[in-house]
């Protein structure tokens, strides 16, 4: 096996895992819920009022589970990077000045990515508290719900720039047409990827969008590592 065709297995193992992991901690039709003597309504708040099926599913998922999905994704993050090792090869033949900022912008993304995922497990857990809270605790486990909601989003905000900066230098890099790809390919990236898996959504069946609820994006990366796999294998 060459480095190429490893490094496109592991990548799409990493992919594989991540997407796992999303459907554990975010498809809530999917498996056992928690019996909840209580239920907070998170339309109340209007910094969550957007998300609330989040906090609710999140509150409402076995632990276990939880814990299984968090660390799926962050376990997953060095095989992940395998995969833009790959794009970075892939793009070598047109120079430095294309392939390096192009990896390291994917890979940074990668990396904040395993943070973020992680962290889904301790927003889970405090909203979890918010519904067991009595009235008089309930504020104080707000607080730190939300201080924590405020880091995740800086995090996932510099994550998602860093994703669409490196798909753009990828997709210019591709189109010029001095890569290892063909040119059309440039059109195939995770931005277009994702977009194109979740458009769709009400034509598949319903069973899909059930299992593979939350992990849109990761789906997307898969389906990028395998179709740069096939041109360099």
């Amino acid at each position: 096996m060459t480095a190429v065709q490893l490094a496109a297995a592991v990548g799409i193992a990493g992919s594989a895992m991540y997407a796992v992991g999303d459907v554990f901690m975010l498809a809530a039709r999917v498996g056992p819920r928690l019996a909840r003597s209580r239920r907070f309504d998170w339309t109340t708040l209007p910094g969550l009022a957007r998300r609330a099926a989040l906090f609710d599913t999140l509150a409402g998922m076995p632990p276990k589970r939880l814990a299984a999905g968090a660390l799926l994704g962050v376990f997953a993050t060095p095989l992940v990077l395998a995969g833009v090792w790959l794009v970075y090869r892939a793009l070598a033949p047109a120079g430095p000045w294309f392939a390096m900022p192009a990896g390291l912008l994917l890979a940074g993304a990668t990396i904040l990515g395993g943070y973020v995922h992680g962290s889904f497990l301790h927003l889970a857990e405090f909203a979890a508290l918010v519904d067991e809270a009595e009235d008089g605790a309930r504020p104080a486990v707000l607080a730190r719900l939300l201080r924590q909601v405020e880091v995740l989003k800086l995090s996932y905000g510099v994550a998602l720039v860093l994703a669409l900066a490196g798909t753009l230098w990828y997709a210019v890099a591709v189109a010029i047409g001095a890569t290892a790809l063909p040119a059309w390919m440039a059109a195939v990236n995770p931005v277009s990827l994702t977009a194109a898996w979740l458009l769709p959504q009400r034509w598949l069946p319903e069973v899909v969008v059930r299992y593979t609820e939350g992990a849109g994006f990761n789906i997307a990366y898969l389906a990028f590592f395998t179709a740069v796999a096939v041109y360099l294998w």
